[in-house]
């Protein structure tokens, strides 16, 4: 594709997940970059997921929004009310993975173009303190009172986050993951779940911190030995610790192990900007996001995992251990595709979060409320 050099301005939205989230900054390096080469001005807006959400989901009200969004695919259940254009297949026909496509494909619409893959969870560890990798949470609490006992506080996760339950519940052997809009969420098992994550805070095995901020900075200064946290921090975590860090896959329970959610970052076109006189210079900045030479630029820069073959490829072959536990543990994982059921799925895993961890409503009636909200919900999808 060809474009002329012209004086204009492109917007792009970004969400900024607190000072571990280092990707603004390549973003930022990429859009000064091809502001130069063809005069477009593309410049980045920076805002927290939450606000993010809200903003393009209510487009279609306030007709206010980018030309661009750098979003977790997962927002692609937003597309409509973002009134986004369609991706079209010859951008990525041969390029991405039909397995990635399929994390912004919302009801056979490609509302997104993945660039980024990965955004599972994983384990960090201070080799320091643990010496080796824990293969259980069993485990864990055989050493917890030791670790106590000495200041460390065993083992970090976010209870005020759905997506943190994914290890406990997979583990516990039901997933909140559906395909096909199936329902597959097992609640007696949701219930297994909660239990065991109250029992090991109860025995001091975890402590609940928010992961984006608190979480980080107790496990950089060393009070903590081991924490739960997303791909996406790598760079941060391995700047600040060096050889003292170690990762791997999160531990199992009781023989069962936990399976990995992959999702991608990818490029959504809210606004209908691929119908505006934009679109060339939109389409040719989603080709250089996926251009071979600027995948590599994202894991050489922050350590983002690449979705063109050919560069995840090159990426292996060159990575460091702990890198590659990374990249094995997203090929371990199940790909995240958006529907109607997930984003209810969703919704109610974080009402009956806020149930028992914030208003510490019995177990068994929590439970109760979460089916019936799960049941109300769906409804509409029967």
């Amino acid at each position: 594709m060809s474009v002329q050099r012209n004086e204009k301005e492109i917007v792009i939205w970004h969400e900024f997940d607190g000072p571990g989230d280092l990707s603004k900054n390549v973003l930022e390096e990429i859009c000064n970059d091809f502001s130069n080469k063809y005069g477009v001005s593309i410049k980045p807006e920076v805002m927290s997921l939450k606000e993010m959400v809200e903003r393009i989901d209510s487009i279609y009200i306030t007709g206010e929004g980018p030309h661009m969004a750098f979003v977790p695919s997962d927002l692609s259940l937003l597309g409509k009310n973002a009134l986004c254009s369609d991706v079209p297949g010859k951008l990525y026909k041969g390029i991405i993975p039909e397995k990635m496509l399929q994390t912004m494909n919302m009801n056979g619409r490609q509302f997104g173009l993945p660039v980024l893959g990965g955004n599972h969870l994983i384990m960090y560890y201070n080799k320091d303190i643990l010496g080796k990798a824990p293969e259980s949470w069993e485990e864990l609490e055989e050493i917890s009172g030791e670790l106590l006992s000495e200041g460390f506080i065993p083992a970090s996760t976010d209870v005020n986050q759905s997506y943190w339950l994914l290890p406990i519940l997979s583990a516990c052997g039901t997933w909140p993951v559906v395909d096909n809009d199936s329902e597959k969420l097992d609640y007696s098992k949701v219930k297994t779940a909660f239990s065991y994550i109250d029992y090991l805070m109860s025995k001091g095995v975890i402590s609940s911190f928010n992961a984006s901020y608190e979480m980080l900075d107790k496990f950089h200064s060393g009070d903590i030995a081991a924490i739960v946290n997303g791909e996406w921090v790598y760079d941060f975590i391995s700047g600040n610790l060096g050889e003292k860090l170690g990762v791997c896959a999160i531990p199992s329970i009781k023989g069962m192990n936990s399976t990995p959610v992959t999702s991608s970052i990818g490029l959504m076109f809210p606004n209908n900007s691929l119908e505006s006189d934009l679109r060339d210079y939109l389409l040719e900045f989603a080709s250089l996001m996926i251009s071979e030479e600027c995948q590599i630029r994202w894991a050489n820069g922050v350590n983002r995992i690449p979705l063109v073959p050919s560069a995840l490829d090159k990426v292996e072959k060159t990575s460091t251990y702990n890198r590659k536990v990374v990249l094995e543990q997203m090929k371990a994982g199940y790909p995240l595709v958006p529907g109607n059921k997930t984003a209810n799925t969703w919704n109610v895993l974080e009402f009956g979060i806020d149930l028992y961890w914030n208003k510490r409503v019995e177990l068994d009636e929590v439970i109760v409320q979460m089916e019936e909200r799960a049941k109300n919900l769906n409804k509409k999808y029967n």
